[in-house]
Formats: C-alpha cells, structure tokens, sequence
C-alpha cells in the first residue's frame, strides 16, 4: 500500500479491487468544482465536491446535511494562486467528531457512482468549541488561490462503528479509510475587487479608501482610517473588477495576528512572500526567489516552535542556516564556506543570544 507516501505528496492513486467485506485500499475520490467567474470580494464561495466511488461494489460514504456539516467534513485549504508552489495560507481546523450526527448521514454509493456536495464559505469562524472554530485571520481579500479540500468519514461520530485506519489490522465488518483522509485536486477561486467602499467580512466591516496618488486601495477596519493607522489591514494595487494584475502590490497586517507581503517580477513570477508575526523571531513562513526561479532564501516555523532561515548561492549551494531554539533565547548560526571551485570547505557554527527581553 502505497496511501501514505502519497499523502504527502497531496496526491492520491485509487485502484479498483475485488469486494470483501475486509476493503482494503481507498475507494473514494473527491474533485472540487469551483466556480470559473470571480467571486467579489465579501461575497460567500460557493464549493461543490463531487465524491465518486472508484470501486466496482457499493461502498459507505458519510454525507453532511447541514452547510457546517460540510464545512466540517471538507476543511479547505488555500494557497498561493500558482499551487504547483504549495504555499499555505488558510487552512480550516482538522475535522473532529464531536458534530451531532444528526447533521450527518451515512449513504450507500453504488458501484462508480458520484454524488456532488455543495456548500458555502464565507470566512467565518464554525461554532463551536473553539478547539473547531475556523480562524483563517485574514479576509479573502482580492486575489487568485490555489485551493484543495480534504475529505473524512471520521467527522462523523458514528464512524468507529463503520470504519477503521489501521490497514495492518483486520475489520472484517468494517470499511477502511485512512486516518488523514482523502484530499481533492487543486482549483483556482478568483476574487476580484470590489467597487464598493465597504465590505463585510467575519461580522467586521472594512472600509475602502482609494490611494489616488500611488493608485493603491487602503482597507480599514472597523472605521475609515487616514493614512497607516493602526485600523489598516490591507493595502492593493488592484483596480476594480480584477483579480490579478502585472506588478501587484499585496500587503496585509493583522495587529497581533499576523501580517503577509507578495511581490512579484515583472512576469508575474513570485519574487517574495512573506508571512510574519510582529515580535521576535517574526518569521513565520518565506520565500524568495531569484529571476530564473531558483530559491535564494526560505524560512519557517516549525512544529517544536524553532524556526529555522536558509539561504543559497545562485548555484542552490547553503551559505547560511539560523536555528532559533524552541525557547526564542539563542540563535544558532552555520555559515557554509566554499573554495573556488565550489566544494565545501568548512561550517563556521556560532550560538548567540536572540530574543532576550532586558528589563532596564
């Protein structure tokens, strides 16, 4: 079996096998559908999944009856427009069971059989424990994502009764499906920019002044602001009615949350983006890019909170790494040095203090 490695390569290969009550392998699909016309900005996205039985004998599948029950059975993630980049930069709350189960309904897919799921998302936060509760941060503010759900009947609090993830053990009553669940192919959401001067957004609203000096539009929180105030979240070059443009300016600043900046060549290829906190260390994911598409820096935050800053030649050689530790109080720093004819000659490591508050 093969379902884990292709896990994390977002990419799922289903084959069709003999029926038994003991399934093995996936039997589900998804394809996500979403709309070919821009979506303007504020306005609700319109999903629609379509779940295929890949088998040659029915199979159970776990179908939502409410719009939060889809949105708990499919979190979304969204991307960098270009999604071959794998960019993250929303992404929902894993699916949980602690949904009522009358939200849900388990149905029988005939032999090959497909089914479309449609459902809103409007940004805003599911109720719930706040363990659930979506917190993209962000508004979908005008732009072009690369976008993909992921699908799992263990949303749904009966699943234990129907289906099982350890695929080395044997259920003979019960389906199997992976424990992480079954992801979709990417689609592209386009969200032009609106011509209004206010847009609601998870109950907020956002008030839009344009910049006619640099042609910029300023977005407000909660009141019209003047200049960078500290109610300015989001700043665009795009015009009205569009979704992407030559040389577009995006920046974002959450105070407190997190702020976001892509900026591009002038071939629309990704030069930087960039996505930090406001204290130290602020990284929280970047990328840069030179012109022929290599990259010469990148950093992230990882799990354990370390975070960790590379930077390479223009022949993709490491000349920097910084680790800051899990505690934020040391930086660990390895320069890589070369000799002329570019073999590794030696790594200069040094540890020094990072973010250390001194009380005066």
């Amino acid at each position: 079996m093969r379902t884990s490695a292709l896990l994390l390569l977002f990419w799922f290969c289903f084959s069709t096998l003999p029926g038994n009550s003991n399934q093995q392998g996936v039997p589900l699909s998804l394809r996500l559908q979403l709309t070919a016309q821009p979506v303007k900005e504020g306005q609700p996205i319109t999903f629609t999944v379509v779940v295929t039985n890949n088998f040659d004998m029915p199979v159970l599948f776990v179908r939502p009856l409410t719009n939060q029950a889809a949105q708990r059975l499919f979190p979304i993630s969204i991307y960098y427009r270009d999604s071959t980049l794998s960019l993250l930069r929303i992404k929902d709350h894993p699916f949980s069971a602690t949904l009522d189960s009358n939200a849900m309904r388990l149905e029988q897919l005939k032999p090959h059989e497909a089914v479309a799921i449609v459902f809103e998302y409007n940004g805003g936060a599911i109720s719930g424990p706040a363990l659930f509760q979506r917190q993209p941060e962000i508004p979908l503010f005008a732009g072009e994502y690369g976008v993909r759900v992921t699908y799992s009947v263990y949303a749904y609090p009966l699943s234990p009764n129907h289906f099982y993830y350890d695929k080395f053990a044997s259920r003979d009553t019960l389906h199997y499906f992976p424990e992480q669940g079954i992801t979709s192919n990417f689609d592209v959401l386009k969200i032009a920019r609106t011509r209004d001067t206010l847009i609601y957004w998870q109950q907020k609203k956002y008030y839009i002044h344009h910049d006619k000096d640099r042609q910029y539009y300023w977005y407000y929180e909660d009141s019209l602001g003047k200049g960078s105030s500290i109610n300015l979240v989001h700043i665009s070059s795009l015009p009205p009615d569009s979704t992407h443009m030559v040389n577009e300016y995006y920046y974002t600043h959450f105070t407190g949350v997190y702020a976001e900046f892509i900026r591009h060549y002038s071939n629309q290829q990704l030069e930087e983006y960039r996505r930090w906190v406001d204290n130290c260390p602020s990284e929280i994911l970047e990328i840069h890019y030179y012109p022929n598409g290599s990259i010469y820096k990148a950093a992230q935050r990882n799990a354990d909170n370390t975070v960790e800053i590379t930077e390479w030649n223009p022949l993709q050689q490491i000349i920097r790494k910084q680790v800051y530790t899990t505690d934020h109080r040391y930086l660990d720093v390895s320069d890589y040095i070369y000799d002329k004819s570019g073999l590794l000659k030696k790594i200069k490591k040094q540890r020094q203090l990072a973010c250390v508050v001194v009380e005066l």
